[in-house]
């Protein structure tokens, strides 16, 4: 699953993510089929908040973990663990 489309259909938001998702949730042109370094010049194309830019770090490491078969950051209903 790309990551920004993984990033919007994230069902419950936790911590520092919750702005993100918003983000990607309500921008139309949100690189939905975007890998992270689409999202973050997105991001940064239209002078979002600086602070969402190391949020996506964290945000491309849960990613990374789920495609790699280890579930540890997120639920199989695709909630967030604390």
């Amino acid at each position: 699953m790309p990551f920004g489309q993984w990033l919007a259909e994230i069902a419950e938001i936790n911590g520092d993510l919750h702005s993100l998702i918003m983000f990607s949730r309500a921008d139309p042109l949100f690189p939905r089929d975007g890998e992270p370094d689409a999202v973050r010049s997105r991001l940064q194309s239209v002078w979002a908040d600086q602070d969402l830019l190391p949020v996506v770090d964290e945000a491309e490491r849960l990613w990374r973990s789920t495609c790699q078969g280890d579930s540890s950051g997120v639920t199989p209903s695709g909630k967030l663990r604390k």
